[in-house]
């Protein structure tokens, strides 16, 4: 959640590069550069596994469907739901890399802010 705390001034004074939130909280699904600071969209997460009690093979299912063919498709994965996908992390990360080019949150905010308008795709890709 993003709080009056986390302006873009004070996440470059303590030397942030990047902050990742729901997609819903930027208004975008595409990562952008504000104040120097990557937004990094969050666009999937597993907190269905534990309130609405989706069945993991469901939750694994929509997914990898929602990055499928996506040039950014961040996700994140909370600790304290972790016995609810943990067992079966090794099979979601290969069905990952069958599906999308996997990086690290710092890397896309490197080439977020290198990228020109329109050009999320080609640098991503």
């Amino acid at each position: 959640m993003l709080t009056k705390e986390l302006t873009d001034a004070t996440l470059a004074r303590f030397n942030f590069e990047w902050i990742g939130s729901s997609h819903y909280a930027f208004g975008s699904e595409v990562p952008t550069l504000r104040g120097g600071i990557a937004r990094l969209p969050i666009l999937f997460d597993d907190f269905p596994l534990y309130d609405a009690r989706v069945p993991y093979d469901e939750w694994e299912r929509e997914l990898l469907g929602t990055i499928r063919g996506r040039p950014y498709a961040a996700f994140g994965l909370h600790d304290c739901y972790a016995h609810l996908w943990l067992p079966r992390l090794g099979s979601l990360i290969e069905r990952l890399r069958d599906t999308a080019r996997l990086t690290t949150m710092g890397e896309v905010a490197a080439k977020v802010a290198l990228l020109r308008r329109g050009e999320l795709g080609v640098l991503l890709g």
